[in-house]
């Protein structure tokens, strides 16, 4: 096998010094934690460029939005305020071939001391077998996923060229509203539904071929007499393929959206499995690499931080927890890593009923490790708490969770000040996770079957899936998108796509069926609905 290139950059030439330790830690990394790696290419950057970096999600030939901004002022403030620390950002490389090795990018923090940089690239090294083992990042990643971006950017930039930039800022606008509104993931989704991963011919293709292929199948399945044939929770696609108003250059620009939204939004299923990881294999290495701990101490008290402020309504679904994916995750792997190192598994294990025998249970089975890099190949978040965030971590490890959830704030209230513990039970903890990793913690919608040509006149019925959340203990009322200000600026906006009058059928405060509709764009009406459509 052909041995990987590593290279560490600073302001444009390789730092010498700083590329041999690279080197040494992912030898070190691979040899002793099995880890995967690609070639790399780091990038010493100042804070001011990080945040520009982290603000477009890595990519620096991201298309440019007002977006990009204003997350750049939230990244700065938050960073100056002390809500998080930047340490890295990781860019996975291409898909591997004798003809293309694109190297993985990342970009870490100049002013970090040696000690941080060593733990940065060990965390580093943690994401990048992450990027290449684990079944949900690779089933989007494009053959070049650099490429697969300056593509999109220099796309952009031609229909720029073309419309004017305040015409082409509307449409990104209208895309960027229904970015989220993507595949349907279902939460039993696993790798043995997808052994075998093949990437989509649409990320290879060239934008003019692309828009050939939209109106191809569009002028064809438009014909049927059911438009859709069953539910498509791909909203984005479909408008950006279907819709009778907007015109071919703007439903390239929809379609590159969603293109690149679906690629990044699989990032955000895996979050607390890869954080988790790789704050694992730079945790093992500070302790297996001998690491001064006076030099580390602050790197692994960012380790043991647990939880931040969460909050919502009490009488909605969201209430939440959130807790560091760092610490969850990693001690969730921490945890599997003992029971399969010690054989804590299986019957004989689980039929001890002293709690003093169970604990110094060890038949020395030494598959720690091993089961480890299994999971972060084979879950994704959903799974991952799914199969092991059991009751006996919960107790043993993670007791001090509980479920906030707030009310409504009053005029000169913050909504911080109606928080209040609702839950310290295991099954209401693991269900507000489950939750929040249920189709990454966004509501379910899709344009429901026939529901492109609703009442015959070409108008677009959406509706609300929620389905699925009973094994969660969640009500239907407490999934209601009525009323919420982001639904009604959502379904404003699929007007403005669509052209034509736009149905959401969701349920109320009561859990009784509602549609929620807009006739001209402008305003949002509710209707009360018996049964269902």
């Amino acid at each position: 096998m052909r041995e990987i290139r590593i290279r560490v950059f600073d302001e444009g030439r390789i730092d010498r010094k700083l590329t041999e330790i690279a080197k040494d830690i992912a030898k070190f990394c691979m040899e002793k934690y099995k880890l995967e790696l690609t070639d790399i290419d780091f990038y010493l950057v100042d804070a001011e460029e990080l945040y520009s970096i982290v603000a477009s999600r890595g990519w620096m030939v991201h298309p440019q939005h007002w977006t990009l901004g204003q997350e750049y002022l939230i990244q700065k403030k938050a960073h100056e305020l002390g809500y998080w620390q930047i340490y890295e950002i990781v860019i996975p490389s291409g898909v591997w071939e004798d003809d293309l090795r694109e190297p993985t990018q990342a970009f870490i923090y100049r002013g970090d001391t040696l000690v941080d940089i060593k733990l940065v690239m060990a965390h580093v090294f943690g994401h990048v077998h992450m990027f290449e083992k684990n079944w949900k990042l690779r089933e989007f990643r494009p053959k070049s996923p650099y490429g697969f971006m300056s593509r999109i950017r220099d796309r952009i930039a031609q229909i720029e060229q073309m419309v004017g930039e305040d015409e082409l800022e509307r449409i990104m606008d209208i895309g960027y509203s229904m970015a989220n509104l993507l595949i349907d993931l279902y939460p039993t989704d696993t790798i043995e539904h997808h052994k075998d991963i093949e990437i989509s011919e649409e990320f290879f293709i060239s934008p003019e071929e692309k828009r050939k292929k939209i109106i191809e199948k569009r002028e064809g399945i438009i014909k049927a007499k059911e438009f859709p044939e069953k539910r498509d929770y791909d909203v984005l696609k479909f408008i950006a393929t279907y819709s009778p108003k907007l015109r071919d250059w703007e439903k390239e620009v929809l379609y590159m959206i969603w293109e690149s939204a679906r690629y990044i939004y699989s990032w955000a299923l895996v979050r607390i499995l890869g954080e988790g990881f790789a704050a694992l294999v730079d945790l093992k290495y500070c302790l297996d690499a001998k690491l001064p701990i006076g030099e580390t101490f602050e790197w692994l008290k960012h380790r043991t931080r647990g939880t931040y402020q969460p909050g919502s309504c009490k009488e909605c679904a969201h209430r939440t927890i959130h807790i560091s994916p760092y610490w969850l995750g990693m001690n969730l792997l921490l945890y599997i890593m003992e029971k399969w190192d010690t054989g804590r598994i299986g019957f004989e294990y689980e039929n001890i009923k002293d709690a003093i025998e169970r604990r110094g249970y060890d038949i020395k089975l030494g598959r720690g490790w091993d089961k480890v890099l299994e999971v972060v190949a084979t879950n994704t978040d959903y799974t991952f708490i799914d199969k092991y965030f059991t009751e006996e971590f919960f107790r043993e490890r993670a007791n001090f969770l509980f479920v906030y959830a707030g009310d409504e704030p009053k005029d000169g209230e913050r909504e911080e000040d109606t928080y209040t513990i609702i839950s310290r039970q295991y099954k209401d903890v693991k269900n507000t996770l489950l939750f929040r990793a249920y189709n990454a913690g966004m509501p379910r919608i899709a344009v429901e079957k026939g529901g492109g040509n609703y009442n015959n006149r070409g108008e677009l019925f959406l509706v609300h899936d929620i389905s699925g959340y009973e094994s969660l203990g969640i009500r239907p009322e407490q999934l209601t998108l009525h009323p919420n200000k982001t639904i009604e600026v959502l379904l404003k906006v699929l007007y403005a796509s669509w052209g034509r009058p736009v149905y959401l059928k969701t349920v109320d405060r009561q859990g009784k069926p509602i549609i929620l509709k807009t006739e001209n764009g402008e305003k949002v009406e509710k209707v009360e609905v018996s049964g269902s459509r």
